[in-house]
């Protein structure tokens, strides 16, 4: 397996092959900040230009690599198997993912991103736009969504992973705003 690092700089737009530009988010709330390649080989086992669409963690990693191995991860290791998926058998169970940059985090699943200011975003078409949803324009899908991700959250606790240096500097809801330009 061979991954990147959290996202592309800011100052770099990238030019898909269809013409549509994603602007790079390294370092923001932005999915662009998050986003990383990961490409595995494994002959016979991996079918070679499989592209997968769903999600995958860093934490996913080590359990992956244990159920390949044919052992068991123990209780503590955090991450969820995606052996399935590289052996084209079956789609990751991966709900949801948590990112967390300094003292900003947001929680998305496939069509939804939470903040931890709570702001919730359209992120369907991501990485192209990321499209704010006011709570006053809450449709039931939306409010669905924003109740299933806070509970994701509320399990998480991201602020007791925090660096001390950095905690009471969550930023405030409008410093988060996404215009919908990534």
């Amino acid at each position: 397996m061979f991954a990147g690092d959290n996202g592309t700089a800011p100052n770099v737009t990238t030019v898909m092959r269809d013409g549509r530009e994603v602007k790079g988010g390294k370092g923001s709330p932005a999915d662009t900040g998050a986003w990383v390649p990961l490409l595995a080989n494994w002959p016979g086992t991996v079918t070679a230009g499989g592209v997968y669409e769903g999600m995958v963690d860093f934490t996913d990693i080590l359990p992956t690599c244990l159920e390949l191995a044919g052992l068991k991860p123990h209780a503590g290791v955090d991450g969820i198997s995606f052996a399935p998926v590289l052996a084209g058998k079956s789609a990751s169970p991966r709900e949801a993912v948590f990112v967390l940059g300094g003292d900003r985090w947001y929680v998305r699943d496939a069509k939804w991103k939470l903040t931890g200011t709570g702001q919730l975003f359209d992120v369907g078409n991501s990485p192209y736009a990321e499209t704010p949803v006011k709570t006053e324009g809450n449709t039931p899908e939306s409010k669905a969504a924003r109740t299933r991700l806070q509970a994701v959250l509320d399990k998480v606790h991201p602020e007791k992973h925090i660096p001390a240096k950095l905690k009471g500097r969550q930023p405030k809801a409008k410093a988060e705003s996404n215009d919908g330009a990534e």
